[in-house]
């Protein structure tokens, strides 16, 4: 008897791109310094050390008495200008939620969160997908990369040594 997993399918990770509509908060948010926050009313960005981005901002909002960190709003990608603009001149920025936020309804302050800084979204840029099991699916696929009857395709690459040991797995 096959075992079937009846748990929905849930968002693990996701990051958004957006085309930068109204540069009002996108000018006032670029002048901050490192650990400068800038105020909403609804919710605040606070300038934080980015690794690839030069310019990274924390989203914070209070909910009731707990203050809740939603994601990172980024935009200028290192020293790559060309990365950093649309094609019709508009400069990109990306959202990224946290993990927690996207178990939780926190996750639809993000349309609010980009209107309000005048952001129109342009595409997604990563999004991971999790299910969890209460059965062990790692030998479910090792199993169907012995299959030769299958063409297994694992993070984007055929398979081509079927008996290679797979960390990954």
């Amino acid at each position: 008897m096959k075992r079937v997993c009846k748990r929905k399918v849930m968002l693990d990770a996701l990051t958004v791109c957006f085309e930068v509509t109204n540069r009002y908060h996108y000018d006032h948010i670029s002048e901050l310094e490192y650990g400068e926050t800038y105020d909403l009313l609804e919710f605040q960005l606070v300038r934080v050390e980015g690794r690839y981005y030069n310019n990274v901002y924390t989203i914070m909002y209070m909910d009731e008495d707990n203050m809740i960190e939603f994601g990172q709003l980024k935009f200028n990608v290192g020293k790559v200008h060309a990365n950093n603009l649309h094609d019709n001149g508009n400069p990109k920025a990306w959202i990224s939620i946290n993990n927690q936020c996207l178990y939780t309804k926190d996750q639809y302050h993000l349309g609010f969160i980009a209107d309000k800084l005048g952001l129109e979204p342009h595409n997604i840029t990563a999004m991971d997908l999790c299910l969890d099991t209460s059965f062990n699916v790692s030998k479910s696929l090792r199993q169907l990369i012995k299959n030769k009857s299958i063409d297994t395709i694992l993070n984007g690459t055929k398979v081509k040594d079927r008996d290679e040991d797979r960390p990954e797995i």
